[in-house]
C-alpha cells in the first residue's frame, strides 16, 4: 500500500507539472490503449467460442473422465464406510493398492487398480476435480482412447517407480496419473502456440482451467512425491508429443496410439522383471521376541524345578540340545529361505540373523558348561546372551532399521 501512495503522488506531480498540449496527447495515447485492449479481449472471447465449436465437434462427449470420478468416488465410499481403517494401509491393499509383496508375486494388476483407490478424501478432490475441468477438456483434444492411454500409462509406471523405490511402501491415489494430464496439457499447449489452429487453447479457457491446476499443484508440493510427479509429467509430456503431431484437425490415429501404448507396456516389461518375486520378512521377524520368550521362560521354569530338587543338570543341558536349540536352528532355516528381501529391509535381516546366531551360540555354550560345571564357560554363554538380546533389541528400534 505504501508504495501505491508513492506512486500516485509521482504520477499526480507529473500531471500537474505537464502542458495542456502534453494533457492532451497522453489522453489520446489512453483511449488508444483502451480501444486495442477491448479489441483484443473480443478477439479473445471469438477464439474461446471457435475452440468450443471445434471441440464439440471433434469429440462430442467426454467418457473416460466421468467414468474415472465416478469409479474413485465409488471406491472411496465403499472404503470409507466398508471394514477396516483408512489409517491402515491393508485397507487398501484389500481394495487394490499397489504393495512391493503381493505385486511382485504375481499380482501386477495392482499397477493399474492403485490408480483408481484414492489415497484420502482431499487426494479425492483435488484428483476429481483435475478430471472435471482439465481431463475433460484433454480428453476432447485428444480422443478417448489416447487421453485414456496417457491417464494409464502415467499412473502405470509412477507405481511403478514406488515400486522400485520404496518397495514396501502402500502406492494408492492418482496423483501420477494426474501429473500425467498436466504433462500432456503442457504438451498441447506448446504444440498449439507453435502450428496455430482453431484448437489451440484460448487464454480465458486457460484461465478458468487455473484454480484447479493451482490446487493441484499445491497440493502436491505439500504432501506429494517428487518421484510419482516427475515420472507422471514426463510420461504426460512425452506421449502428448508424440499424439498431438499433426493432429490440429482430428484426434491422433488409432495406430499411432497402439505404438505408444506398446511402448510403454515394454518399458513397463523391462522395469518389472528385476522386481518379482519381492517378501515382506516382518512378520517372520515378528516372531523372534515371541520365540526368545518362549524358550528363555521354558529354560527358567526348568531352573527353579532344579533348585527345588526336582531336576539334574542333565535335564537341563537336555531341554537347550532337544528343544530350545531346535527351535532357534527351525527359525535361522525359515529366514535363508527367504529370496528377494528389499534393500530398507536388509539391515532388519541382518539383526535378525544375528540375533539367532549369538541366540543359538549362547545356549550351545551354557548346555557344555552345565555339563562341565565350568563358572568361566557359563560367563561366556551370558556374555554371548547379552549380544544376543541386543540384537533383538535392534529389531524393535526403528531408528536401528
Amino acid at each position: 500500500m505504501p508504495i501505491l501512495v508513492v506512486l500516485g503522488i509521482l504520477v499526480g506531480a507529473v500531471v500537474y507539472f505537464m502542458t495542456a498540449e502534453e494533457r492532451g496527447r497522453v489522453l489520446a495515447a489512453a483511449r488508444g490503449w483502451l480501444r486495442q485492449a477491448y479489441s483484443a479481449a473480443a478477439q479473445l472471447h471469438a477464439d474461446d467460442s471457435l475452440f468450443g465449436t471445434t471441440l464439440e465437434a471433434r469429440t462430442a462427449r467426454a467418457l473416460v473422465s466421468p467414468a474415472l470420478i465416478v469409479v474413485q468416488t465409488m471406491i472411496f465410499l465403499a472404503i470409507l464406510f466398508g471394514p477396516g481403517s483408512m489409517s491402515d494401509p491393508a485397507t487398501f491393499v484389500r481394495w487394490g493398492a499397489s504393495f512391493g509383496p503381493p505385486t511382485t508375486n504375481g499380482e501386477w494388476w495392482r499397477l493399474v487398480t492403485a490408480i483408481v483407490v484414492p489415497a484420502g478424501p482431499i487426494a479425492l478432490l483435488v484428483d476429481v476435480a483435475m478430471l472435471a475441468t482439465i481431463g475433460i477438456l484433454l480428453e476432447k483434444l485428444f480422443g478417448r482412447l489416447a487421453f485414456a492411454g496417457i491417464y494409464i500409462a502415467a499412473g502405470l509406471l509412477s507405481n511403478l517407480a514406488v515400486l522400485a523405490v520404496h518397495p514396501m511402501a502402500v502406492s494408492a491415489g492418482a496423483s501420477g496419473a494426474t501429473f500425467g494430464i498436466c504433462g500432456l496439457l503442457v504438451a498441447w499447449l506448446i504444440v498449439g502456440w507453435v502450428f496455430h489452429s482453431a484448437v489451440t487453447i484460448p487464454l480465458p479457457v486457460l484461465a478458468r482451467l487455473s484454480p484447479s491446476l493451482g490446487v493441484f499443484l499445491l497440493y502436491s508440493l505439500l504432501v506429494g512425491d517428487g518421484l510419482v510427479a516427475g515420472v507422471g509429467f514426463v510420461i504426460g509430456l512425452t506421449g502428448g508429443f508424440t499424439l498431438a503431431r499433426g493432429t490440429n484437425e482430428r484426434t491422433p490415429p488409432v495406430r499411432r496410439i497402439a505404438w505408444s501404448m506398446g511402448a510403454v507396456a515394454i518399458i513397463a516389461l523391462v522395469s518389472a522383471v528385476p522386481l518379482r518375486g519381492l517378501v515382506d520378512v516382518r512378520p517372520e521377524i515378528a516372531k523372534l521376541p515371541d520365540l526368545e520368550a518362549r524358550t528363555s521362560g521354558g529354560y527358567d521354569k526348568a531352573v527353579a524345578q532344579f533348585k527345588l530338587g526336582q531336576g539334574t543338570v542333565e535335564s537341563l543341558a537336555r531341554l537347550i540340545d532337544q528343544t530350545i536349540v531346535p527351535e532357534l536352528t527351525a527359525a535361522r532355516a525359515r529366514l535363508s529361505s527367504f529370496r528377494g528381501v528389499p534393500r530398507e529391509h536388509a539391515r532388519l535381516m541382518a539383526s535378525a540373523e544375528e540375533y539367532l546366531r549369538l541366540r543359538e551360540e549362547s545356549w550351545h555354550i551354557r548346555a557344555d558348561a552345565l555339563r562341565r560345571v565350568g563358572k568361566a564357560t557359563l560367563r561366556e554363554a551370558d556374555r554371548t546372551e547379552r549380544a544376543a538380546l541386543d540384537a533383538l533389541r535392534a529389531i524393535s528400534d526403528p531408528d536401528q532399521n
